[in-house]
């Protein structure tokens, strides 16, 4: 807002005045939309130290029976990285998708499912035993984000983008 916007005096007796004066200056002053955009690009190099967990077997794709037809609710799914092996059971329920799995050889102090279609993230952690949950996830590409701790495997990990 130029200086030629500013009134000369404001009473300072006025409150209601004084913040229609900053209600009027805030929404002269939008954030332009690619600088949104960029800022929320910028939002993913938060991982760029994440190491990548491929996957090793989709039973969508690798089961021996890919061809029969049968119940097409639950999926399976294994990504490694060196050592780290991560277990993934798909389910379907009522268009959702439930994802239970285990992290192995150690838990992860964080558990992260990240949605290519949406801003929301389920956040969780695996017990002792490498064990999470999550639920009410939508059908589209995701993620998983792990961390770990420092003296227990890579600081972080990403599972390639798989479409459930």
């Amino acid at each position: 807002m130029s200086d030629a916007n500013m009134p000369d005096h404001v009473p300072s007796d006025d409150e209601d005045a004084l913040m229609r004066l900053v209600a009027s200056a805030v929404a002269q002053d939008q954030v332009p939309a690619e600088v949104v955009a960029v800022a929320k690009g910028s939002f993913t190099w938060r991982t760029i130290d994440a190491e990548l967990a491929e996957l090793a077997y989709d039973s969508s794709v690798d089961s021996e029976l890919a061809g029969v037809r049968g119940d097409e609710s639950g999926r399976a799914l294994s990504f490694e990285y060196g050592t780290v092996t991560i277990e993934i059971d798909i389910d379907v329920s009522n268009g959702t998708r439930v994802l239970e799995g285990q992290v192995s050889p150690s838990p992860a102090l964080q558990v992260e499912v990240q949605h290519a279609h949406s801003d929301a993230t389920w956040a969780g952690s695996a017990d002792d035993h490498g064990r999470f949950s999550f639920h009410d996830i939508p059908p589209g590409p995701v993620r998983l984000f792990f961390r770990f701790s420092p003296s227990s495997g890579p600081a972080m990990l990403l599972t390639e983008w798989v479409t459930i």
